[in-house]
């Protein structure tokens, strides 16, 4: 009896080019979903992050007398400097949630970096800004305690034609939150590069200088840069910075203890465009450009 024994048969030369190239579709098809998944996982946490650290603010207004803190609390230069982070914002409201800053190092992680913008920046970077005008005290003079300093104009006496809603002198120091009309549209902290100012900063500066806006986008979008801007070239991050101003989308904490995702665009003043024109901030100019921003709301 002749026994037949099965053959091992390999695979053709052609079959295994169309299981590479089945391969390579599926990849093709998979590889941009997975990275979707991984920004939308970035932009939850951003998200959660975001809502945390705008509810210390109210913890830390509820032990203040319903006030806001101020931007920083040694304008004065008296322990440490304005910028020491032990003195901003980050360190006054940090002891409510514990988590992220170092005030011997200057360094914000954890809870205070922004998954999908910190990775462009060093450890001492902020990605989160404090609405400044409208909650945190106009400027550091206003609120020092040096009379002289107190007494500057821009303290003093702003021009309403140029600083709108915020030539009031009660934005000269921290919001009492009673003051505010409708604290569930009021911003408290957005992405952004440490201090956030309201589109009446486009038409005190005549649309120049925008990067002391502040507002950043978690999502990039088609404006390739900031047009309007002075960060200087030899900055390791000025293109990071640039691109990150005119994205798709921001992450807003509000006054109530809620937080959203919100078109960046309508974050900023007109005035401000991206080099290529792809991208313009959406508020035109007029008292309602600043709500939203400001303690008072305008119809």
């Amino acid at each position: 009896m002749i026994s037949i024994q099965p053959r091992n048969r390999a695979f053709t030369l052609i079959e295994l080019l169309v299981v590479i190239a089945i391969i390579a579709i599926l990849a093709a098809i998979l590889f941009p979903v997975f990275a979707q998944a991984k920004v939308a996982a970035k932009k939850t946490q951003t998200l959660s992050n975001t809502k945390q650290l705008g509810l210390a603010f109210l913890m830390y207004a509820n032990d203040f007398e319903d006030t806001f803190p101020v931007f920083s609390r040694d304008v004065d230069n008296q322990a440490g400097g304005t910028f020491a982070l032990r003195n901003m914002f980050p360190g006054m409201v940090d002891p409510y949630i514990k988590n992220g800053v170092n005030v011997n190092t200057g360094e914000l992680n954890a809870i205070w970096a922004d998954p999908l913008t910190k990775p462009f920046f060093n450890n001492i970077k902020n990605t989160f800004a404090y609405n400044v005008y409208g909650l945190g005290g106009f400027s550091g003079a206003c609120f020092s305690i040096d009379p002289a300093r107190r007494a500057t104009a821009i303290c003093a006496s702003r021009d309403p034609n140029v600083w709108g809603e915020f030539a009031s002198t009660q934005y000269n120091s921290g919001a009492v939150v009673t003051s505010i009309d409708r604290v569930a549209e009021t911003l408290v902290l957005v992405t952004g590069e440490q201090l956030a100012r309201a589109p009446q900063y486009g038409v005190a500066n005549n649309g120049q200088f925008g990067q002391n806006v502040g507002v950043f986008a978690s999502v990039t979008g088609n404006g390739d840069r900031l047009l309007q801007s002075t960060i200087a070239t030899t900055d390791a991050t000025k293109g990071s910075r640039e691109k990150l101003y005119v994205g798709d989308q921001a992450v807003v904490a509000y006054a109530d203890g809620h937080a959203k995702i919100t078109r960046n665009q309508t974050l900023w003043s007109n005035r401000y465009s991206s080099a290529n024109g792809a991208w313009r901030g959406g508020v035109p100019d007029g008292p309602a450009m600043n709500n939203g921003w400001a303690r008072a709301w305008f119809q």
